[in-house]
């Protein structure tokens, strides 16, 4: 069997895999509740303390903890994928990267998925590729 086969083969294996493995978590997640309803109450909390403002809040990452002492007022993405999931987050998003003009960006280099939002808010466009 050629290689190129058996690695499309293994790709789509696992691929299909990760997909199950993340339909039954949904599924899962979904279905699981408390019968008075403390799940919902507990995702309620979670997401009013992300917007009430408790800080510091220290993250685990591979290099060690990080601590964000105090809440962002002003971020700057030099990553063009992530503006539009920071601009999803109503991140305080004011400058950004672009990507040259292209099917799939505007002219001034803003994905078209979020370019609306960002130019709305007023987002800065820092350097274009």
């Amino acid at each position: 069997m050629p290689t190129s086969l058996i690695r499309r083969r293994r790709f789509g294996v696992r691929f299909a895999a990760a997909v199950g493995a993340l339909a039954l978590g949904l599924t899962a997640t979904a279905c699981s509740s408390d019968d008075d309803g403390s799940a919902a109450d507990s995702t309620a909390s979670s997401a009013a303390a992300e917007t009430t403002g408790q800080w510091p809040r220290t993250i685990e990452t591979a290099q060690g903890p990080v601590t964000i002492e105090s809440q962002p007022q002003r971020i700057v993405s030099t990553s063009v994928t992530l503006t539009g999931s920071l601009l999803a987050l109503d991140a305080p998003v004011h400058g950004t990267g672009a990507q040259p003009a292209s099917t799939v960006t505007t002219e001034s280099g803003l994905f078209t998925q979020w370019a609306d939002v960002a130019e709305e808010r007023g987002v800065e466009i820092l350097h274009q590729r």
